[in-house]
């Protein structure tokens, strides 16, 4: 079983030794929790994903459906996104619709947690959730992140920030 799950300690001693680290997206680390090793995990908020969703990790940062990788793949466990460093010579790939599916789904995955943890509102929570769960592109993912979450990025760069409501976050004063 794959899942997402608020990034934790490497010494914190409830996390089971045999839990494999996929990857991370923001605030959140993305696990693969084998069968049949005794692993509890509900203590932990997380959401489920397919293996699909859980590779999908590198391609977060596509920018209209592009993202810079180190080499070509042919599997998304073999994705290795590429740096800043002008020395790496990098390879553009574009974004195929399931890639932007599972890409959607991880960050939304990461929104609603984020939300469930810190949001105190329940009726503001809901709203959130809704927003979440409607957005169907990395467009539109990127204007929810903006809007709600104060978070920008390239997509979102010199807008005017247009909430249709107001997020009370708790270090907001």
């Amino acid at each position: 079983m794959y899942i997402i799950s608020e990034t934790l300690s490497s010494e914190d001693p409830r996390v089971h030794p045999e839990i494999v680290k996929i990857g991370d997206y923001w605030h959140f680390t993305i696990s693969y929790i084998p069968p049949n090793k005794g692993i509890f995990i509900d203590w932990m908020p997380h959401e489920k994903l397919s293996e699909d969703v859980a590779y999908s990790y590198p391609l977060t940062n596509a920018y209209k459906g592009v993202v810079s990788l180190t080499k070509p793949y042919t599997t998304k466990k073999d994705i290795v996104t590429a740096s800043g460093d002008v020395e790496w010579k990098k390879h553009i790939y574009k974004l195929n619709a399931k890639d932007n599916e599972d890409v959607v789904a991880l960050i939304k995955s990461a929104m609603r947690l984020y939300a469930k943890a810190h949001i105190i509102s329940q009726k503001t929570l809901k709203k959130l959730i809704k927003e979440i769960n409607n957005a169907n592109t990395m467009e539109k993912c990127d204007l929810v992140f903006y809007n709600y979450f104060n978070i920008s990025n390239a997509t979102t760069h010199g807008l005017e920030r247009q909430p249709d409501f107001e997020v009370k976050w708790p270090w907001d004063k």
